[in-house]
């Protein structure tokens, strides 16, 4: 229920009590009995104790707040509709801690007056003697809407407001006063009127129906807290936190927040929020103050945080934004959330989070950012902006697509491709059915729509989504922040591949048609969904560029490469066929280019003898049948090929050994690239050196081997990188290569040729 509602009965401490009654055992009879020479009703019919009798009035019911001329019509001989409600404000004085006295209510502020003693209870004048909150009372007083206790502690009083020396000790023999040294405390007097005492806390109890029922339809708006037992007479608790966080709304269109309230009903209600707002103007003033500043105290820390509101709570994975649904706990030294927020597996739920919020420290102020979790409203505008821009990513990968990530490299080397993530929650779904929890959607959100469904939608998205990597083909956990669009490098095809151009002109149209809508009216097989995919094999020596076209195929294409190796998918002719079903049907449903690397040990020829190897031949053959994607297979053995790969290949590229036209394209590119980057070269020196590095016979990889080293050793000593780091890194290159043609008697290229392997 809203405002920190209570009961009497648990209103401080453990132990029980009600207003206007006594803790200890005893009757309003034999109380009246007791001191009925100093009671007197008041004309506002409230009987009263006169601790100070001399100094009572007939106006003492100005003590309640209310003004003389009104003092009639709070009896019930008057028609309530006529005029307007009031309050009346009293203060209950515990002793627990000081010397055990009875609970006292009194009208005025209670204080120490002249000639008090040390043992004497905090009082005021005007001890009240009646229950308060009794339906007697209420009947009596139709006019009263609600009553405001404030509680005060008597021995913090004491520590507090009351110096040592205020105190006179009454002179008497000294014989006489060690007699009565256990009274020594009864023996003294206060020389003056002592300062009033300041509150600790304040509740207001509501008294008349017309202000419950507005406070029914409060807690509506605001429900926070609630009593245990709702036969319980309920209270609300200062600071108010209901009024405090509607105050503005409830300010500026009161009538509107309660439509459907009676008129007589709203004054009641419009009579509470005054009175709170008027006496806690400078507390809520100091608190706005704080938090505006990003500043918290320990005396506002309850007022941080609103039911329904957004905060943000920040996590090893960044800032989130959550909804406060519930406040469980809220004290000085710790707040206990319950909060929602949006998740997603293909479909949009809330989810619900717990948060805590501890002091952090022992000052007695902080940084909201010390709290880990504050309110957006206090946030300054970037972070917003940073969630709505965050929420925007993820609004734009709820639908599958492909995305880049952020990683950094940490060798050179000239990319096609970053790191591509496919962003699927459907078929991560699909794919993982025990991995995920399954929620009924909630609210459903319109996946046709290209705009979110409200403003703060994008600023509770999550932080991270799932993404499958095509480089290591693992689902992970991606920062939505990390994630950008693809920047498809066409060119990378046309002018950094070396290969004829006739070759090239050739991809390009296969490519170029596969992937056109043309290609659904195409069918050249008799079997239904047979012979609809694209096969081309690559094939030749090592680093000649077979890989880098198929790279260049997929940027052409500007389809994901999913590149597989015979490491990933094993010889065992069961899981290779189910790892290649999986592989495939993946490539159909994201449209990928499937690169197949080094793929001999599936294209090799079938023997009598080899009963697993043929499996193998067997089960790829058939499952190439039906693939209808972009498939790549890339050898340096097509001499083995079985002779049935033959006409399922649409097209095979050879890449015959670089000649030193190709070389001096290679160096030229890496030197163009290590230029435009930030690596200290010097430039002259190396494109001087272009033709002669051309002579020196070597492939691709071995060229961007040559390159690394040379940066490496270059970085190691200090040093621009000239041609004699590349020279020194070439002339260990080559004594190694000369030394395995020794050995062997032949180079690579002289045994492929001898063994017919191309």
């Amino acid at each position: 229920m809203s405002f920190q509602l209570d009961t009497p009965e648990t209103a401080k401490g453990s132990h029980k009590r009600s207003v206007g009654t006594k803790r200890r055992p005893s009757t309003p009879t034999s109380e009246l009995q007791g001191i009925s020479k100093h009671i007197k009703r008041t004309s506002s019919g409230i009987f009263i104790e006169d601790r100070h009798s001399d100094r009572i009035t007939d106006d003492t019911y100005t003590s309640f707040g209310l003004p003389t001329d009104h003092t009639e019509i709070l009896t019930s001989d008057h028609d309530p509709e006529s005029v307007q409600p009031q309050y009346l404000e009293f203060h209950r004085v515990d002793c627990v801690d000081h010397e055990g006295h009875d609970q006292a209510i009194y009208s005025d502020r209670p204080r120490l007056f002249k000639n008090d003693s040390r043992v004497t209870q905090l009082h005021g004048r005007h001890h009240v003697v009646q229950n308060i909150l009794s339906d007697e009372f209420a009947a009596e007083h139709p006019l009263v809407s609600f009553i405001v206790v404030k509680d005060y502690d008597c021995g913090s009083y004491y520590e507090e407001k009351i110096a040592s020396n205020a105190f006179q000790t009454v002179d008497m023999p000294k014989n006489i006063a060690k007699a009565l040294a256990k009274f020594k405390g009864h023996l003294t007097f206060l020389k003056e009127d002592g300062p009033e005492a300041v509150h600790t806390t304040e509740r207001v109890y509501p008294i008349s129906q017309e202000l419950k029922t507005g406070i029914a339809r409060l807690e509506k708006l605001y429900p926070q807290y609630e009593s245990s037992d709702e036969d319980e007479l309920q209270s609300l608790m200062s600071p108010y936190l209901g009024i405090y966080h509607l105050r503005k709304n409830l300010h500026e269109g009161l009538l509107d927040t309660f439509h459907d309230l009676s008129e007589n009903q709203i004054v009641h209600v419009k009579l509470l929020v005054d009175y709170i707002l008027t006496s806690h103007a400078q507390e809520y003033h100091e608190a706005d103050h704080e938090f505006v500043n990003f500043l918290v105290t320990k005396s506002h820390f309850s007022k941080l945080y609103a039911l329904q509101e957004i905060i943000v709570q920040q996590t090893n994975e960044g800032p989130i934004g959550l909804v406060i649904s519930k406040i469980l706990r809220n004290t000085a030294q710790r707040i206990d959330l319950e909060c929602w927020g949006w998740e997603f597996d293909g479909q949009f739920h809330k989810q619900n989070r717990p948060v805590t919020i501890s002091w952090p420290s022992e000052d007695d102020e902080v940084s909201l950012t010390d709290l880990g979790v504050f309110p957006l409203r206090t946030a300054n505008k970037d972070l917003k902006e940073l969630l709505e821009m965050r929420g925007q990513q993820f609004w734009k990968c709820r639908k599958r697509r492909l995305m880049e990530y952020d990683s950094l490299s940490t060798t050179f080397e000239f990319q096609t491709t970053r790191n591509r993530y496919m962003i699927d929650s459907s078929t991560y779904k699909q794919m993982h059915p025990n991995a995920t929890e399954q929620h009924e959607p909630q609210d459903p959100v319109s996946f046709g729509s290209e705009s979110p469904p409200d403003p703060d939608f994008l600023l509770l998205l999550p932080a991270t989504i799932r993404g499958y990597g095509f480089h290591d083909k693992k689902w992970s956990r991606l920062s939505v922040k990390g994630l950008r669009d693809v920047e498809w490098n066409r060119d990378t095809f046309k002018d950094r591949l070396v290969l004829k151009q006739k070759k090239k002109d050739l991809i390009e149209a296969l490519i170029t048609v596969h992937n056109s809508s043309t290609r659904k009216l195409q069918k050249t097989d008799v079997i239904e969904g047979k012979a609809k995919g694209l096969i081309i094999l690559l094939h030749g020596g090592p680093g000649t560029g077979k890989t880098l076209t198929a790279e260049s195929i997929a940027e052409y294409a500007k389809c994901p490469l999913y590149r597989v190796t015979c490491g990933d998918i094993g010889t065992d002719p069961e899981s290779v066929e189910k790892y290649l079903e999986t592989v495939l049907y993946i490539g159909t449903l994201w449209q990928c280019v499937v690169l197949l690397d080094e793929a001999d040990v599936f294209l090799e020829e079938r023997t009598p003898t080899d009963l697993q190897r043929n499996a193998l031949v067997s089960v790829f053959l058939r499952t190439l049948e039906y693939f209808e994607g972009v498939l790549v297979l890339t050898s340096n053995r097509v001499g083995t090929f079985d002779e049935a790969f033959k006409s399922r290949v649409q097209l095979a590229i050879h890449y015959p050994p670089l000649n030193s036209d190709d070389r001096y394209e290679i160096w030229r590119m890496f030197f163009d690239d290590m230029l435009h980057s930030d690596e200290k070269t010097k430039r002259r020196d190396l494109e001087s050196k272009l033709g002669l590095l051309a002579r020196q016979k070597m492939n691709g990889r071995q060229i961007r081997n040559i390159i690394n080293t040379a940066r490496q050793l270059a970085r190691f000593k200090d040093e621009d990188l000239s041609y004699s780091h590349i020279e020194q890194a070439l002339d260990v290159a080559r004594e190694f290569e000369e030394y395995v043609t020794a050995t062997r008697g032949h180079t690579d290229e002289e045994f492929a040729k001898a063994e017919r392997l191309r």
